[in-house]
């Protein structure tokens, strides 16, 4: 089962299964505002001192699981009136302070179910109004159709070897207002610019999976200079359970093998997500209407 197939509306099962992402309302105000004032309260337990902050990257379980519980229990049910037979995977906090360093780099999401059977997506929905100079979220479109089916946590992009500058001329900026919600499938090549104002952007976020589809995580290991992938079939309170940076020397894995990277070139990457220099041209004019379908 594929998250394109859960969307009720036609138009956006249609737009995700073709582009990679959709944007839609999904919060009320109501919403956005109890999230961030829940956010005001936790801030300072997060243990985070970093330009760009997720809660999933804290020190602190319990921090992890109340953002979890807290802002999972705001964003799903809001998200089961727009997609059917979903589960969530984790639920996180966002968080991109101002300057120079705070910017995030064009990078994949990891694999959270068996890709191609299955896929997964984020759900970023921004708590203030977003846009390029408060680091709004930028996407490749069509990125979403790369076969790099297994993206272990921490492993290298396969497009590390093309030119930033040249990365960077493929991402269409997504100004958002809050409330509203882009969902993108997590092998969409993602980044975020510096935010240059003088207020924290805050983002809340859940990743979803279909219903029906076994969570697992994949780790990446460098092994006498052969990569390889641990596999481990996971609970749903395995994101707060563990952090990020630790190791898993406590669980066993279900399966290892060889990681296999084929790396690709710019001409390559253009060539999947089909490219066309007049039309990319024309949607970075248009990204705002053309990323909101009810316009």
């Amino acid at each position: 089962m594929h998250i394109a197939d859960l969307f009720i509306e036609k138009i956006y099962r249609d737009k995700f299964a073709k582009q990679g992402y959709v944007v839609l309302p999904l919060l009320e105000k109501k919403e956005v505002d109890a999230l961030l004032q829940f956010y005001e309260q936790i801030k300072s337990s997060a243990g985070v001192e970093k330009p760009f902050y997720t809660s999933i990257w804290s020190d602190d379980k319990a921090h992890r699981q109340t953002v979890n519980d807290t802002v999972n229990r705001i964003l799903f049910p809001a998200l089961q009136k727009k997609l059917l037979a979903i589960q969530p995977v984790f639920a996180n906090f966002m968080v991109k302070g101002s300057g120079d360093n705070s910017a995030l780099i064009p990078h994949q999401d990891w694999s959270f179910v068996e890709e191609p059977k299955h896929d997964s997506a984020t759900v970023w929905c921004p708590l203030i109004d977003v846009n390029k100079t408060n680091g709004n979220l930028q996407v490749i479109p069509g990125s979403h159709l790369l076969n790099n089916y297994v993206r272990p946590r921490f492993a290298d992009a396969p497009f590390r070897e093309i030119e930033k500058a040249e990365l960077k001329k493929l991402l269409v900026d997504i100004p958002m207002k809050a409330g509203e919600a882009i969902i993108l499938n997590s092998r969409m090549i993602h980044a975020s610019p510096n935010n240059t104002s003088n207020k924290h952007r805050i983002v809340a976020s859940v990743v979803l999976a279909p219903q029906e589809a076994t969570l697992f995580h994949w780790e990446y290991e460098q092994n006498d200079d052969k990569p390889l992938t641990k596999k481990y079939s996971i609970k749903d309170d395995f994101f707060y359970a563990y952090s990020c940076y630790e190791t898993l020397s406590d669980l066993i894995p279900i399966e290892t093998k060889s990681f296999a990277e084929n790396l690709l070139t710019l001409e390559e990457l253009k060539k999947i997500i089909g490219y066309n220099s007049v039309e990319r041209k024309l949607k970075r004019a248009l990204s705002h209407f053309l990323t909101h379908p009810t316009l």
